[in-house]
């Protein structure tokens, strides 16, 4: 069963009249990414899954963070580019956590698939790496690595399920492997994007679509990147707990009331910044002598 005609473009409409209230000049954007970080860890706290998986990890700093939290929750990260995966292991970040790291791109095949590498004329690896092409990209190496889909990877039908999924334009061919499993999720945060940006992509109005017909309710998003954002989603019984609705409550009027103003004209000028910088530094050092 699909979502009723207007339903995704009405939960898009208020979604965006969200996001309208955050400021994103200069650290405006970063910020809103934090408070939706955090609004999604404490949503998963709450909702206390059995199993919390992070795809596209990089360095599984929300894994690290729900294994923290919650001490009997399963905890999977998975990451695609060898590069990434060797120097998260390697940074010894993970050494007596109860993480599970694996080397794995997460899609809709079990076995092995190539994934697109963003290179420099060098070689030289570029953030954002995914396994569709990008359309801007002007070098491109190719590399096989281990792949899987969810509904391999989640074993149990009755596993309560949190995700994080941010795998640069190629969360299509992750929920075409999560038929079942994205059924089983109780909160969800997916990047997403408006327009494509990588070749092929599902853009956010398919994305929506699916996820709401698949059970689960939109409730914040971000402003992270022009074009480019984070949606935070949660299954219906999730939604109507008391203490996630009360969370919302908090996110939603902290975010309409205190990170809603847009820095003036004078601190958005580059110039008047760049006089500013040494001006500051030798206060900061001042301060530091003359403190007690």
């Amino acid at each position: 069963m699909n979502a009723p005609p207007g339903l995704v473009e009405a939960f898009d409409l208020s979604l965006r009249v969200q996001a309208s209230r955050f400021a994103t000049a200069l650290g405006g954007r970063q910020a809103s990414a934090a408070e939706l970080d955090n609004l999604f860890l404490d949503l998963v706290a709450l909702a206390r899954p059995s199993e919390f998986l992070e795809v596209g990890a990089a360095a599984a700093e929300a894994s690290l963070e729900v294994s923290w939290r919650l001490p009997d929750c399963r905890v999977r990260a998975f990451e695609a580019t060898p590069e990434i995966a060797a120097a998260t292991r390697a940074s010894g970040v993970l050494e007596g956590t109860r993480v599970e790291y694996i080397h794995c791109a997460i899609g809709d095949t079990d076995g092995t698939c190539d994934i697109l590498l963003d290179v420099t004329p060098s070689g030289a690896v570029l953030p954002g790496q995914s396994l569709l092409r990008r359309s801007d990209a002007a070098h491109v190496r190719s590399v096989t690595v281990p792949s899987a889909r969810l509904d391999t990877l989640v074993e149990d039908p009755t596993a309560r399920l949190a995700m994080w999924i941010d795998v640069e334009g190629a969360l299509g061919l992750v929920l075409d492997g999560a038929q079942r499993a994205l059924g089983q999720v109780e909160v969800l945060k997916v990047e997403v994007e408006d327009a494509e940006i990588w070749r092929g992509q599902s853009t956010v109005r398919a994305v929506l679509t699916r996820l709401m017909t698949a059970g689960l309710v939109p409730v914040a998003r971000d402003v992270e990147y022009a074009g480019q954002y984070n949606l935070l989603l949660v299954g219906r019984d999730v939604y109507w707990d008391e203490l996630v609705r009360a969370r919302i409550d908090e996110y939603l009027h902290r975010t309409s009331h205190e990170l809603w103003a847009e820095p003036g004209p004078l601190r958005r000028s580059e110039t008047l910044r760049a006089i500013a910088r040494p001006v500051r530094r030798v206060a900061r050092g001042l301060r530091g002598r003359l403190a007690p």
